[in-house]
Formats: C-alpha cells, structure tokens, sequence
C-alpha cells in the first residue's frame, strides 16, 4: 500500500505495486493455513481454521469497502475519485497493515507440540 501511496504515477508503477501486493497476498494466503493447523492444538485445528477464514474473508469485505469510502470522501467529478482518494486509502491499507504486524509482534503464540 505505501509503495502505491507514494509512486502511482502511471500504469507501469501501479501494475508493478499490484504484483508486490499480489505476491505478498499469495505468499500469505497459501501459508496461513498450515500455521494456524500448526499453532492450534490437535482437537481444535479445524476450529481454528474456519476461525482462520472467517477474519480473512471478514477482514477483505470490511477492507474492501474502507477503501471504498475513502475514495468516495475524494471526488474528482463526473463520479470518478480523485488521484488523492487513491493515496488516501493506500496509505489506510499501509496503516491497518502495520497496525497488524505489530499485533502479531506482540501478540502471544502459541509454540506447537512436538
């Protein structure tokens, strides 16, 4: 997100952006699973991965429509939001990121059995 708050200036940066964040997104979103499955006990691990899927699909809705608004509070005419709504929500999606990074930093885990 802050990489595409501060250099969006044309098609080439955005869809590089997009491949960062895409890949990011993937990288997560395949292994997600298996740490939950690997932090939660063994009789609670399909719990915790239901658990797992509910904030992530919550979490892009709820996401989804932030960024939406705030490109709603920046219009630029015509129905279009301006250049700014667009470094406005970037810059949300890069707060509510590092907000999450630090949760999980200080957050307690769980180490799994071995």
């Amino acid at each position: 997100g802050a990489l595409l708050a501060l250099w969006h200036g044309g098609p080439l940066a955005v869809a590089l952006g997009y491949v960062v964040i895409g890949t990011g997104f993937g990288c997560a979103m395949a292994a997600l699973p298996r740490l939950v499955h690997l932090g939660a006990p063994a009789e609670h691990s399909a719990s915790a991965n239901g658990v797992n899927t509910v904030a992530r699909t919550v979490g892009g809705a709820v996401g989804s429509q932030a960024g939406v608004a705030v490109l709603a509070a920046h219009p630029a005419g015509a129905g279009l939001p301006a250049a700014g709504g667009f470094t406005a929500a970037f810059w949300l999606a890069s707060a509510l990121a590092a907000v999450a990074a630090a949760l999980v930093l200080v957050l307690p885990g769980r180490r799994p059995a071995r």
